[in-house]
């Protein structure tokens, strides 16, 4: 289950993916807030020092996305080790996990999954692969293939609900 006592211990430093996923049976409730950390400074890069904050939806928008994806996948997001070596599929689990339960840590991606009343009732599954940028592209083109319907409505790319584009 995704919670803050996840034991992050058995995860890889490896390159990876990972996924979130509703179980069967369970149907997310959505919040008009998140519980995430709102604002943070940017740390590295052409923007360091610049805040960046996390825009929330309406329970409402949550719920008509909701209603036109997959059910059962939520977010999928890649862990790739950096040219040092470090990052990767612990170091991102990580990140999400502290941003997500307000512990103090910068992971943007997912920002959707912590409007989501009941996200302890998720799951969290990794992966290590070789390439996780390549599979995780695989992973949302699969995703999208699964939603001819929408594509026929204008739809180029439909994404999972927490990977943050409409």
């Amino acid at each position: 289950k995704l919670n803050e006592n996840y034991n992050l211990k058995d995860i890889p430093a490896t390159d990876g993916i990972y996924i979130v996923e509703c179980p069967n049976g369970v149907i997310p409730e959505f919040s008009d807030y998140t519980r995430a950390i709102k604002t943070q400074k940017i740390t590295k890069g052409k923007r360091k020092g610049e805040l960046k904050s996390t825009e929330e939806h309406t329970a409402q928008e949550l719920q008509i996305k909701y209603n036109n994806v997959n059910k059962q996948i939520l977010y999928i997001g890649s862990a790739p080790l950096n040219k040092n070596g470090k990052r990767g599929l612990r170091r991102r689990v990580t990140e999400l996990i502290k941003h997500g339960f307000h512990m103090g840590t910068q992971h943007y991606g997912g920002k959707e999954l912590w409007q989501i009343k009941n996200i302890r009732d998720m799951n969290l599954y990794w992966c290590p692969v070789e390439n996780p940028i390549k599979k995780e592209h695989e992973l949302l083109i699969q995703h999208s293939k699964d939603y001819p319907n929408l594509k026929n409505m204008g739809q180029f790319f439909v994404y999972p609900l927490a990977n943050g584009r409409s």
